[in-house]
């Protein structure tokens, strides 16, 4: 593990190796918005659990760039939240089990030259994408373009949400 990871790994409080055995998830940002919401419906069960066990286990994580999505969707009406946006947002990042990956430059550079010609065009995505690239993380999204995407390149893995 290099130096650059080795601090990360220590800033965001991850394990060298996943705990448990298992893998890190990386939530897509609807994901993420879905199980703090309590989205009826929204996620498989058998996601939803797998999700919520993995959030137990402290092995569940985000990109920065799904705080920033979702504070931009909200603060511009198109996501709606029972509180003001940045409050949310300030207590979103704070529930339990989660941990929030640091937007890195590697990370840019990654979701600038994703493989194969079809990869989504949303920059948001892409970030996304490119944090569970580099972090080694399975993405839970219910993204079609993403998930499609990820089944022709094999760039990352992808858990489907729904």
């Amino acid at each position: 593990m290099n130096a650059a990871r080795a601090r990360r790994v220590r800033e965001i409080g991850f394990s060298e190796s996943p705990p448990y055995g298992s893998e890190w998830l990386l939530l897509d940002s609807h994901v993420w918005y879905w199980l703090l919401e309590d989205v009826a419906d929204a996620l498989r069960a058998s996601i939803r659990t797998t999700v919520l066990e993995a959030v137990g286990q402290g092995r569940v994580a985000i990109s920065e760039a799904s705080a920033w999505e979702l504070f931009t969707k909200a603060h511009r009406g198109r996501l709606r939240t029972a509180i003001p946006p940045r409050d949310w947002i300030t207590r979103a990042l704070a529930a339990p089990g989660l941990r929030v990956v640091p937007l890195a430059r590697a990370v840019l550079f990654d979701s600038v030259e994703l493989p194969g010609d079809s990869a989504p065009r949303d920059p948001f995505d892409r970030v996304i994408i490119a944090t569970a690239r580099q972090e080694g993380m399975t993405l839970v999204t219910a993204d079609r373009a993403i998930l499609d995407w990820a089944e022709r390149s094999g760039a990352v893995r992808t858990i489907r949400a729904r």
